[in-house]
């Protein structure tokens, strides 16, 4: 059953598992600190720069791309302990 949910496309075999694990969590600090932060940060740059003769906008592919550094360092500078908050870990 497991080569019915691959991908048809080679690269995408090749770099992409097709195989989740459902007990990773995916609501994290540097999930809610970098989507905040850059939520904010995108639309008051998408504001700021839409009143120009020539309007400017930054979409989500770019923000995606250029948030990937920030991200890891956030991996790689946080600790790896869990907190516990009011009976919430992360």
């Amino acid at each position: 059953d497991d080569e019915d949910e691959d991908s048809p496309y080679f690269e995408v075999r090749a770099a992409v598992s097709n195989k989740d694990d459902p007990s990773l969590p995916s609501l994290t600090f540097r999930v809610w600190v970098l989507g905040i932060v850059l939520n904010c940060l995108i639309a008051f740059v998408n504001q700021f720069f839409w009143f120009r003769a020539n309007p400017i906008t930054i979409g989500t592919l770019v923000v995606q791309i250029a948030v990937f550094p920030f991200a890891k360092a956030m991996e790689w500078v946080l600790p790896r302990t869990q907190f516990n908050t009011f009976g919430w870990k992360w």
